[in-house]
């Protein structure tokens, strides 16, 4: 690999590490306040509604997408867009079981997570609901994987060099401690 993409992968990596970081405090912070209030976020177009909000220790999110030929959802003029704090008012609670309208209905629970999907083609008002809430701590888990992983190939170079060898591939520098001989990386100068 070289030099140029080696530092490229390098920067892509940092970055989505610093990222991921970002989401986690993010996530952490949404799900102190989810006791208190729902935060959510949503938006909607001509045949769609989406939202994600974070409730009770929980993120759900929610996408509904109109399938009639003539129907089409109206915009809220007054707050299109953005980001909303609704009172808590009830304990949690997960959201009722979404009814079977053709036999093409799927409710996945296993402990906090959820998944589910309704057909309602063949309603009155057809629309396809799609319905995914995880517990926080599982989004926090999945955010905290790459800035781990960053952590765990740092100590191993990190010990590399201490024991006399090679960052990049390994070898052994005790006969030429200022290049490596196997792939000419020039050795880091010694604090």
């Amino acid at each position: 690999m070289g030099r140029r993409r080696r530092r490229l992968l390098r920067i892509l990596l940092n970055t989505a590490t610093v990222v991921s970081l970002v989401l986690c405090v993010a996530t952490v912070v949404l799900w102190v306040l989810s006791y208190r209030v729902e935060p959510k976020v949503e938006g909607m177009r001509a045949k769609r509604i989406w939202q994600v909000s974070v409730t009770g220790g929980r993120v759900g999110v929610y996408h509904e997408r109109n399938v009639g030929p003539n129907a089409a959802y109206r915009e809220d003029e007054e707050r299109p867009y953005g980001v909303r704090y609704a009172p808590r008012t009830s304990p949690v609670e997960p959201p009722p079981v979404l009814t079977a309208a053709n036999g093409r209905d799927v409710d996945l629970n296993w402990g906090a997570f959820r998944m589910a999907v309704h057909d309602g083609s063949g309603e009155p008002w057809p629309s396809i609901v799609t319905l995914v809430m995880l517990p926080c701590w599982a989004v926090c888990a999945t955010l905290l994987l790459p800035p781990a992983a960053r952590a765990l190939h740092w100590a191993a170079s990190h010990r590399q060099r201490r024991r006399g060898r090679c960052p990049a591939c390994g070898y052994d520098l005790r006969g030429t401690p200022d290049r490596c001989p196997e792939c000419g990386t020039v050795a880091a100068p010694s604090a």
